[in-house]
């Protein structure tokens, strides 16, 4: 790599997905997915990762579906 530049761009950022969910109730996988122009698979990914960063909360839901929810207290830069 030249100039500490990688290979790959994000397309989606972290905050497409945040402004895709609420903190009052939970969004499926797939209203993200469209929210944001992505993959299904690409929405749960991410926001797989920002569940680990804490930014945002799942939900189980019977039948092995999941919800996702901004984490309580969490906002961006200039919210």
């Amino acid at each position: 790599m030249k100039g500490g530049k990688t290979r790959f761009q994000t397309k989606y950022s972290d905050e497409m997905f945040m402004n895709a969910l609420t903190t009052d109730n939970f969004q499926s996988t797939m209203k993200v997915a469209k929210a944001v122009g992505c993959s299904r698979s690409t929405a749960k990914n991410t926001l797989e990762r920002l569940v680990r960063e804490n930014k945002v909360k799942k939900f189980e839901i019977e039948g092995g579906s999941c919800g996702w929810q901004k984490a309580a207290g969490f906002q961006f830069e200039g919210e």
